[in-house]
């Protein structure tokens, strides 16, 4: 919570990694940093983003739909507006317009389909379908992010990344100068620079530990390889630094690392965090927190 670097809340599930079973999980809140936490809702969330601009509004997404919360993540409401997909939807993902953040997208594995909604969930659309919507094996990755000014630009990665200019209604694919094959761990969109973004792609299901990590200056015209100085570990997951565009972190399977000069150079932030793989990172500007 940019409010307050004591205030989380996280979510997630658990997935046997040789069985392949899986286990619901929920939603989770802590004011204390972490020493004590309440469970809010059973689900298995893949996706929980706070609204920008009134801060108390917190959106999820859910194999069972959208949730959404206006009461500082306390209580869930399922979104169900204009028939909006819910109830077994696998995989999800959600993204919120960091420029008009009653626009939010929500991506949906079954259906296969992305909708959007302008006024905050009191009506949805449905952009698009099937492999317009997501292309590969959507139930393992599905990625969904909105640039920092034009709430229309919208960027999707799968096995594939693919760029939309109104509102995820059709797309235009932009993987040329990114490795094949390799499925998309992490999009974002930056908040220094307008055209801006970076990628991470992962090949560990492919028995390949390349550190995949590209940033665009041009929505994805070009990619700009920035991880060739990363060790030989899969990338999971890439965040900036809000006060310095040179600086940026990355979890991979093997913990969390560090760049002060856009991916020239790269060194490990170790320290007493074990290595483990890292999923998702979280960047507390008020404090300069890092939470992985």
């Amino acid at each position: 919570d940019p409010r307050n670097s004591s205030h989380l809340v996280v979510g997630g599930w658990i997935r046997g990694c040789t069985s392949g079973s899986s286990t619901t999980g929920g939603f989770y809140t802590t004011t204390d940093a972490g020493l004590t936490w309440t469970k809010r809702l059973s689900a298995a969330v893949y996706e929980i983003v706070q609204d920008p601009t009134v801060q108390d509004i917190f959106w999820a997404a859910t194999s069972a739909g959208v949730y959404k919360s206006v009461d500082n993540a306390e209580t869930w409401t399922l979104q169900t507006a204009s028939s909006l997909p819910s109830g077994n939807t696998g995989r999800t993902e959600l993204a919120i317009s960091p420029s008009r953040s009653t626009t939010v997208n929500a991506l949906f594995q079954s259906p296969n389909q992305l909708w959007r909604t302008t006024d905050g969930g009191a009506t949805w659309t449905q952009q698009a379908s099937g492999s317009d919507a997501c292309d590969g094996q959507c139930s393992y990755n599905m990625v969904l992010r909105v640039h920092n000014t034009d709430p229309d630009i919208v960027i999707r990665g799968t096995i594939r990344n693919w760029r939309s200019l109104d509102g995820g209604v059709s797309w235009t694919d932009v993987a040329d100068g990114l490795p094949k094959d390799r499925w998309v761990s992490r999009v974002i969109a930056s908040a220094h620079a307008n055209d801006r973004a970076y990628v991470t792609l992962n090949g560990s299901r492919d028995d390949d530990m390349t550190a995949y990590v590209y940033r665009t200056e041009n929505l994805g015209d070009d990619w700009n390889d920035i991880g060739e100085r990363l060790p030989a570990e899969p990338v999971n997951v890439i965040r900036e630094d809000p006060s310095n565009e040179d600086v940026l972190y990355v979890g991979t399977d093997r913990g969390v690392y560090v760049t002060l000069d856009g991916g020239e150079s790269w060194q490990a932030l170790q320290a007493d965090l074990p290595n483990v793989p890292v999923h998702d990172l979280a960047v507390q500007a008020r404090d300069a927190e890092l939470v992985a």
